[in-house]
Parts: structure tokens; sequence; C-alpha cells
């Protein structure tokens, strides 16, 4: 063999190895990403991924560049469901009044059901934010960040906007108006003892944290209002 044919021979195997290093790597990410089920009760919406690829959605008919696998057939009233690539980030926007969106992947939920929401951004083991105006919902989110099948539920009115983020101790929401109390219910699979359902919370404003470090030892949580003022909560 020719000293050319033996050059030939080696760009071939480096080209060969840097693809299949290429396709190695695009796998495990795919692995590692996994999938997201959407769950959404509306006849018309868009759904952008972090990549800014989107799905959109109208009665049915889906176009856009956003790979999806639908489950079963559309009918109105019904949720739409897709599996879709887990890329961390999901943003939904649409025009109608009233729907419920759900988004579960392998280590995060989030979800809401409500009116007056026309945008919503999801950002996995982080939070939500809901753009609207006069947002009447329950938000669910997963907490502790991370786990799945921990779900906390708030129900809560926001004039113009809302965003529920997890902590280490809790979750903080800001943009709640005190014109409806806030109730909240708590749902750990794996431990029932410090679940709870529709507790209110009290009326607030603004911003809050609420502090669930001390749910299972002491059986209360803390509200901790936008001027620093502190409601505890007996639960259990």
């Amino acid at each position: 063999m020719s000293i050319k044919s033996k050059r030939i021979l080696a760009v071939g195997l480096i080209c060969l190895a840097v693809a299949a290093m290429l396709v190695l790597y695009l796998v495990l990410s795919r692995q590692e990403d996994g999938v997201a089920v959407v769950s959404v009760t509306a006849n018309e919406f868009s759904l952008e991924n972090r990549k800014k690829e989107v799905l959109n959605f109208s009665y049915g008919e889906i176009t856009g560049d956003m790979e999806a696998e639908q489950y079963g057939e559309f009918s109105e009233g019904v949720p739409a469901a897709f599996e879709v690539d887990n890329s961390g980030e999901f943003l939904f926007t649409t025009a109608e009044p009233c729907m419920r969106v759900a988004i579960e992947a392998e280590n995060w939920s989030q979800a809401f059901d409500g009116s007056g929401v026309s945008r919503a951004r999801f950002v996995g083991n982080e939070g939500m934010s809901l753009e609207g105006e006069g947002i009447s919902c329950t938000v669910s989110i997963n907490y502790p960040a991370g786990e799945i099948l921990t779900p906390f539920r708030l129900s809560v009115y926001s004039e113009s906007g809302l965003s529920v983020n997890t902590t280490d101790t809790g979750l903080e929401v800001h943009g709640v108006s005190g014109l409806i109390p806030l109730r909240a219910s708590y749902n750990p699979a794996l431990n029932k003892d410090i679940q709870f359902t529709y507790v209110e919370l009290g009326s607030f404003s603004g911003s809050i944290s609420i502090d669930l470090s001390e749910l299972e030892s002491e059986g209360h949580l803390i509200v901790t209002a936008e001027d620093g003022s502190q409601e505890t909560v007996d639960i259990l």
C-alpha cells in the first residue's frame, strides 16, 4: 500500500471515529434528557422548546418543526397529549380563555389549570411563570426539585402575571393578589404523613415565600409576606 493510500485510509478512519463519537454523544444526550409528556386542554395553542422548535396545534391539526408523537385522536374538551423531547424548558401560548397544561418529564413535573393565562413558561426543576390578565388558576409544581410524584398545588389569583419557583425549603411566589385567599395542597406519594388538601393560607399581595421545612417535624408551614411578616399555618 502506497503512502498516499495509507494517508487516505487514516483520514477515513479518523472521520469514521469522529462520526461515531458524534452519534454516541447525540444518543447519550437524548437518553439523559429523555422525553416529556405534554397534556393540554385547549383547541388552539403553540408550544416552543429551548431549541426554538415550535409545535402549533389547531383543532387536531399539527404544524411546526418540533417532533412530537400524539396520543389518541383529537376531541374538543378532551386533553391533547404529546410525547416530545425533554428540552428542559417550554413556552406555551394561547388565545383561549380557559385551559389546563401539564408537563411531565423524568425528574420534574409542572402544571396549571385555570383562566386568564395567555403565555406560560415552564423551566424544569426551577419554576413556571404565567402571563395574562385576571389570572385565576391552580398551579402545580414538584417539590423538592428533582423528584416527581410530589406535587405542591396552589390556588391563586393574579391581576397581570404570576411566577412560582422552588427553593431549598419550599416555594417563592410572585405576583399574588390579595383578592382571593390562597389555598394549598401537598401530596407527596411516598410520604402520606405530610399530605394535606385545600388548606387556606390567607390573603397576601405581591411576593410571598412558603417554607415547608418544618412540615414533617412540627406539622406546620410558614408563609412570609413581602413586608417580612410571617404567618404560621398549622397543617397536621
